[in-house]
Formats: structure tokens, C-alpha cells, sequence
């Protein structure tokens, strides 16, 4: 560029100041000999100075160096568009002038400033997306009061040194794209460049296929020459002791019966300790418990019910040690009664759970539960809980009934009604729903969008997993648990054990209440007209969509079939009664107004009517 040239262009413009980029933007070699520069490329895995060099010259009209103060603007266009200024704030319109400029001082002439320095005041940074294009020029205003400003003219073409600020890119790319090993689309990896300890496919399955077989080492089914079946049979472990060290403690040893049968003065001998001694006579009833149930009792009604037998419901659903399976299925006998009746209940019934010999309905309007004795309906107790009770689960001992209005959890022992102990929720909480494991409760929160989950036994706080938007209702598969998620049209499956994510199967619009049949997990969707997702439990496949009636919302299962309460069934509400094995329509029994919650006592099925204040046994 030609510093006379351009000041006979600005002779008389510019108020006695002529001015002369020269060497504004040089490249090559040139440019480390004058000493201007642009952004260099940094070194491998380093990142670009986001700087340019800028030199130029000012000549006053009588040829001679400018010194003093100048302020200036920049800017990087290419005719139409601007894509930097020093300031950041461009005019709206061409020529794209900045509003603030950069003051410098000049030195005989000799103007010199890092573009994009951003220590410097009124000057924004440069990035490597300013360069992205072919056609780049520098654009210059000068003033030497600061007020008035002359664009120098023509704009500096800028050269290729400028797009070092694109050396983070590779064929385009961002460094982090190779981060990704599924962007290596072409070619194979040479086996000279894999880890030698790495063994192929080829080597492998010759010694697979030489060696395998029973006593190979290579059978993972067998543990010192047996099957796995083989240590399922206690019969098998044939020596030893187990010591008492891995006993549970709350197993009474032989040595504590004896001495407190001595210290409380029976006779020894152990002639009295044995059963089978006592040969005559017969245990007169006043010292028998009157809950015990009578053979006299209990065969005819059982004949009558066309229920099976105690001892061949013992056997098939291991009620004398109950298994987790049994905890997520709730269920004793396989039947239906016939036997109707509404019985009535406090104000706003919502949810019910079983404990064995009562209901227990929980009363949101009037913040207790009602107990009911599940053989006649009699009132047995009706105890206070928190505000706005709704989800209740039986953990053996004690009933836990989640209070929604004031996040806390009242802990109250079945038989007597006594308060145990008051959980409080992690806020922030809406404590909806809950379900036991076997060995934790988990409450279900939808104002936080998770679980928590406390131990039983002391209300201590286990964990508290997250699950999606607006979770309402949560089922036991003797594994899992199950969390509908209302707002996301989805469930959370959450390992029991840990909290672990298992999966997230996608179900219908407004998901709400669950039960499990064994092999799957049965879900209500709240909609008209209603319909239930049928899930399988070991990988969330949907099997089956049944149609129910409008709105439906409680489910539970009886051993055979489905109950589910349509909500929205009016004028006449009613329960669909599915039976599991293929999805037919069993019956449609009415009901009270508005049924919601589900509950099956082994020979009946409880249907909670929120509107009407009463419970349907049927």
C-alpha cells in the first residue's frame, strides 16, 4: 500500500490530518519483518490467541508523523455484513460503524494495537467464526478529537494469516468431534496397532469348541463337578456347623428357653417342654385366643366360598413365610364373592390397604383412617392421622399412611391403633402414594419428582432416587419398583435393592394406579374413554391395551382378575373385572359415586367411594 497515495486522497477531509495504512495487514514473510501480525496457529492441543496485530501510519497534510492521541473504530465486514467490531455494538446499517472507539497513542505516525485484546477498553475479542469466510476486510475510522470520525478508504483486504483463528478445526471439524469414536466411519484398525494381550475371535473359539463340555472348566453351570441346581437342596450341605454367629440374633437358642422356663419354677425333666407328652384332655376354649378360628368354623365357610383349603393356600403361596413376591402380588386366594354391601366410612375416602384382618380407609377430608374388621364390616377403631391422608401401605406390623397436606408419614401399629413414630418427607413433598419392599417404604412426591425411600423399621431415610414429572401411584414387582409418571406418559423402574434406573417404559396419557399379577405389571390410564397398559415386569414390554370404562383409577388383583374402578363411570359406577390370563371381560359391578382406591382381603374385593363416604365390599 502507498502511504502518498492515500494522503493526497484525504488532503483536506480530515482537518489538516491526512492518514497512511501502511503495511496494515501484511503476510509472509513480510510480516515478521515489520513486525505486524495476525493470530498464529498454537500448538497441538493448545487453543488460538483470539489477538491480531495491527500497524499502520498516520502523515499530517504537510507530510510529517502524526503524535499524539487518536481514537479509532474497526471492524471486519465483507461489503454487505459485518461479522466483528471493537465495541460489539455495530450500527444496525452499512458501513456498520462501532459506537465506541479505541483510544492509542500514536508515536511518530506509528499506530500499533492488538485487535481483539480485550484488556484493552472498547475492545471485544475476536473468535475463529469472524475468518469462517474467503472475503474478510479490515475497516478503519479515525478521529483526532473524538468526535468527529473519517472512514479511511479503501478497506484493508485481509490475507490468509487471520485464519489461524480456524486452527482448532480439522476437515472442519471441532477437536471434540473426534472425542467420538462412532465419527471414524471408514477403514479398519490393523491388528499391529491393538494391544497384543487383546485375544480375537479366531483364537477363542477353537478352544471353546475343543474344550467344551461337563468338567471342560468351561460349564459356568457347574461349581466342583455339580449343577447349581444341586446347592438349591439343603439336603446337600452334608458337614459342618453353622455357627452362631450367622444365626439372626432374634432366634431363640436352646440355652435361653431352659433357663427361663427354670427361673420361672416349671417342673424340669423336659416332660412339660414336649407337646406330644400331654396324651388326655382337652384345652378348654377360654384359654384359647378368641381370633383363633375354629376347624368347625372355618371348613364350611371355605366349602361354601368354593375357596381351596388353609393348609393348600399355606402350601401354594408360602404363607407361613411370605416372600417378596407375595409382598408386590397382595394376594391369597384366587376368587370372587358374590356377597354385596356399602359400608359407610369419613368424609372424602380416598385409598385402602389390607393388614391381614382389617381395612384401613383413609378419610382426606376429615384426616383420620377408618379401620374396618373385613369378616362384617364392624368399625373397630378410627384413629387420627396427618393432614390430608391418602396412600397407606402394611409393612406386617404397622400400617404407614402418607399425609399429603403436611409431609409426614404416621407410622401406627395394626393391632392397637397406637402411634408409633412420624416420619417427615424431604421437601419439597406432596407425599402421594406407598409401597413396601420387604424391607423399606417408598413414598412417592410429585412436588419434587422422586421417591423416598425409609426404613421400616426406624423411619430412618434410605435414599431418595428421582423418577419423571408428577409421579402419583407406585407398585411392587418383588424386584422393582414401579413409579407412574402422570405427567410424562411414562413409568420409572427403580431396582428395590439400590435405586438403580432399570427403565422407563412409555404407557398411556395420565398413568395412575398399578398392580402386579405375578409376571405383569397392570397400569390405569385416566382418560375417557378408559383403558389399562399391560406391561411385562422383566423388560417393560406392552403386551396387551384393554378397554375399561371412563376414567378409571384404583386397581387390584384377587389371583385371577383385575379390578378396576372407573371413576368417571357415571350414572351408574361401576368396576371392570379383567381376568389377567387374556385380557376378557369378566363382569361390571355397580358401586358407590366416584370409586377410586382397590383392595382385595383374600375372599373379598373393597372399592372406596370418595363421594359417597363408603366402601363397597363386594
Amino acid at each position: 500500500m502507498n502511504a502518498k497515495s492515500i494522503f493526497k486522497r484525504l488532503i483536506g477531509i480530515l482537518s489538516g490530518i491526512a492518514i497512511g495504512v501502511i503495511g496494515a495487514m501484511l503476510v509472509g514473510v513480510t510480516l515478521a519483518q515489520t513486525g505486524s501480525s495476525a493470530l498464529v496457529a498454537a500448538p497441538q492441543s493448545a487453543t488460538a490467541p483470539g489477538t491480531m496485530s495491527y500497524q499502520g501510519r498516520i502523515l499530517q497534510v504537510n507530510g510529517q508523523p502524526y503524535t499524539g492521541q487518536g481514537y479509532f473504530k474497526f471492524a471486519v465486514v465483507d461489503g454487505s455484513t459485518y461479522y466483528w467490531t471493537n465495541d460489539g455494538l455495530p450500527s444496525a446499517t452499512p458501513p456498520f460503524t462501532p459506537t465506541n472507539p479505541v483510544t492509542i497513542t500514536v508515536n511518530n505516525g506509528l499506530v500499533s494495537v492488538l485487535l481483539g485484546d480485550n484488556t484493552i477498553p472498547n475492545m471485544s475479542p475476536l473468535s475463529a467464526g469472524v475468518f469462517s469466510g474467503q472475503d474478510r476486510r479490515l475497516r478503519i475510522w479515525f478521529s483526532q478529537n473524538g468526535a468527529t470520525y473519517e472512514r479511511l478508504s479503501p478497506d484493508v483486504q485481509l490475507a490468509s494469516v487471520p485464519y489461524a483463528f480456524n486452527s482448532e478445526a480439522l476437515a472442519g471439524q471441532p477437536a471434540t468431534f473426534y472425542l467420538d469414536a462412532s465419527n471414524i466411519n471408514t477403514g479398519t484398525l490393523s491388528q499391529a496397532h491393538i494391544d497384543a494381550t487383546m485375544a480375537r475371535v479366531s483364537q477363542i473359539t477353537p478352544t471353546v469348541w475343543m474344550n467344551a463340555g461337563a468338567g471342560s472348566g468351561l460349564d459356568a453351570d457347574l461349581l466342583d463337578g455339580q449343577h447349581g441346581a444341586f446347592y438349591r437342596n439343603a439336603g446337600n450341605i452334608n458337614a459342618g456347623t453353622l455357627s452362631q454367629t450367622y444365626i439372626d440374633p432374634a432366634i431363640v437358642r436352646a440355652s435361653q428357653i431352659t433357663a427361663s422356663v427354670a427361673a420361672a419354677g416349671f417342673i424340669t425333666g423336659g416332660q412339660s417342654l414336649n407337646a406330644s407328652n400331654i396324651t388326655t384332655g382337652a384345652l378348654n376354649q377360654a384359654y384359647i385366643d378368641p381370633a383363633m378360628a375354629r376347624l368347625n368354623q372355618v371348613v364350611p365357610a371355605v366349602a361354601a366360598a368354593g375357596f381351596i383349603t388353609q393348609s393348600a393356600a399355606d402350601a401354594r403361596y408360602a404363607r407361613i413365610n411370605p416372600t417378596t413376591q407375595q409382598i408386590a402380588l397382595l394376594k391369597w386366594y384366587g376368587a370372587i364373592s358374590t356377597t354385596q354391601s356399602n359400608i359407610a366410612v369419613g368424609a372424602g375416602p380416598t385409598e385402602i390397604a389390607f393388614d391381614g384382618f382389617n381395612m384401613w380407609v383413609g378419610n382426606s377430608n376429615s384426616n383420620t383412617v377408618s379401620v374396618l374388621r373385613t369378616n362384617d364390616g364392624y368399625h373397630v377403631m378410627t384413629p387420627t392421622v396427618g393432614y390430608y391422608p391418602l396412600g397407606m401401605a402394611y409393612d406386617g406390623i404397622n400400617m404407614w399412611v402418607a399425609n399429603a397436606g403436611d409431609c409426614t408419614v404416621n407410622v401406627i401399629r395394626a393391632s392397637d391403633g397406637y402411634h408409633v413414630m412420624t416420619p417427615t418427607i424431604i421437601a419439597p413433598c406432596y407425599p402421594r402414594s406407598i409401597a413396601f419392599d420387604g424391607v423399606n417404604m417408598w413414598v412417592v412426591n410429585p412436588w419434587g419428582n422422586n421417591v423416598s425411600v425409609l426404613r421400616a423399621s426406624d423411619g430412618y431415610h434410605v435414599m431418595t432416587p428421582t423418577v419423571g414429572n408428577d409421579p402419583y401411584a407406585i407398585a411392587f414387582d418383588g424386584v422393582n419398583m414401579w413409579v407412574t409418571n402422570d405427567n410424562s406418559g411414562n413409568i420409572s423402574v427403580l431396582r428395590a435393592s439400590d435405586g438403580y434406573h432399570v427403565m422407563t417404559p412409555t404407557v398411556g396419557n395420565d398413568p395412575r394406579a398399578m398392580a402386579f399379577d405375578g409376571v405383569n405389571m397392570w397400569v390405569t390410564n385416566r382418560s375417557i374413554p378408559g383403558y389399562v397398559s399391560v406391561l411385562r415386569a422383566n423388560d417393560g414390554a406392552q403386551i396387551m391395551t384393554i378397554p375399561v370404562g371412563a376414567d378409571p383409577r384404583g386397581i387390584a388383583f384377587d389371583g385371577a382378575n383385575m379390578w378396576v374402578s372407573n371413576e368417571g363411570s357415571a350414572p351408574n359406577y361401576n368396576v371392570s373385572v379383567i381376568r389377567v390370563s387374556d385380557g376378557y371381560h369378566v363382569m361390571t359391578p355397580t358401586v358407590g359415586v366416584y370409586p377410586v382406591g382397590v383392595a382385595f382381603d383374600g375372599a373379598h374385593m373393597w372399592v372406596v367411594n370418595n363421594a359417597s363416604g363408603t366402601v363397597s365390599k363386594r
